[in-house]
């Protein structure tokens, strides 16, 4: 896929992999069109950045959508380590990394549904779905808990591309691509915290059979900038 048709397919995850009907519970609806609104508001903040759609910046000054820079900038990370994995691994030289990365994006949708316990047919407690989550996160360094099909382990993407990133840093040769993976790995964490620091932002999730939100859920104006983050010119 090309890259503008990648951004749009990530935009529109919520669309093909949710669905929100009259059958589910009101909180269930409302938590699919919130996720849609995120992903939306995701994909643009990735047109701006990556495609240079310089008339969407009326629309992401706006605070609602503002909100979700953090959350696009760790897909542009993604994309850009794909980009530094590519250049030292024969066998993602064979990938298409714009592919890949809409992989690693489907794979995060997947795991904040099921840790927010939002399994309509098998409702859990949120700690028994982060536990779940948890445990598929750790299986691939625990060689008697590894998937296999046939005679071949199988991994998650994100699981694939973090084990070929330690198999290149590991090397001697790439004390470069080391430094990398650190900032990678740094730069991931600082989105994550202020996206976690961000009173604005609302988790729903299900707690004994009950409705919970986490933070106030007011988004009232954008995070402050901190001139961190993903630039032109960096591009």
């Amino acid at each position: 896929m090309e890259l503008t048709t990648v951004i749009s397919a990530i935009s529109q995850l919520p669309d093909s992999f949710l669905k929100s009907d009259t059958e589910e519970s009101e909180f269930y609806q409302g938590y699919v069109q919130d996720l849609k609104f995120q992903y939306r508001s995701v994909g643009l903040w990735l047109a701006y950045y990556l495609l240079e759609k310089e008339e969407l910046y009326k629309i992401l000054i706006l605070p609602d959508v503002g909100y979700y820079k953090p959350m696009a900038e760790m897909v542009w990370l993604d994309y850009k380590f794909l980009q530094e994995i590519k250049l030292l691994s024969p066998e993602f030289q064979e990938r298409n990394i714009i592919d890949f990365l809409y992989l690693l994006q489907r794979e995060d949708l997947d795991k904040g549904v099921l840790s927010n316990s939002f399994n309509p047919k098998n409702p859990k407690g949120k700690r028994q779905a982060y536990q779940l989550v948890l445990a598929r996160e750790k299986a691939y360094i625990d060689v008697d808990s590894l998937e296999c099909l046939g005679n071949k382990i199988t991994y998650s993407p994100r699981e694939k591309m973090l084990n070929t990133a330690i198999e290149i840093a590991l090397h001697p040769d790439n004390k470069l691509f080391k430094s990398l993976y650190r900032k990678y790995l740094r730069d991931l964490t600082r989105c994550q915290n202020t996206i976690r620091n961000t009173p604005e932002f609302q988790t729903v999730f299900l707690c004994e059979n009950k409705m919970k939100i986490s933070g106030d859920g007011k988004r009232v104006k954008p995070p402050k900038r901190t001139g961190q983050g993903f630039k032109k010119s960096e591009l």
